[in-house]
């Protein structure tokens, strides 16, 4: 099997990166092409309203993204001071993704 990797390194404190990527109402301020939309979702797959941000999920928690070219569903692996993981499957690909 292969394995693809990637990472950025971002000027700014772990904590204001993990602020501004978690606030998901306000991703289009920060990101015009690719992210649209992150909605934690309720077990029958409807909005989650008690669930604002990407502070707010949980490992198990379920979340919807859409993105440029497509959707993805999403669930919530890890979401500490240190890391946020998640995996999910987007046309065909899956991936498990870490925030750190």
């Amino acid at each position: 099997m292969t394995i693809v990797s990637s990472s950025t390194i971002i000027a700014a404190p772990p904590s204001v990166v993990r602020a501004t990527f978690l606030d998901w109402p306000n991703l289009t301020t920060w990101d015009k092409r690719y992210m649209k939309t992150l909605t934690p979702l309720l077990p029958d797959g409807s909005p989650d309203p008690s669930k604002t941000s990407g502070l707010s999920v949980a490992p198990g928690d379920r979340v919807h993204g859409t993105f440029w070219g497509g959707e993805a569903n999403l669930e919530i692996l890890e979401n500490t001071e240190s890391q946020m993981s998640w995996k999910g499957a987007w046309h065909g690909l899956v991936a498990v993704r870490r925030l750190n």
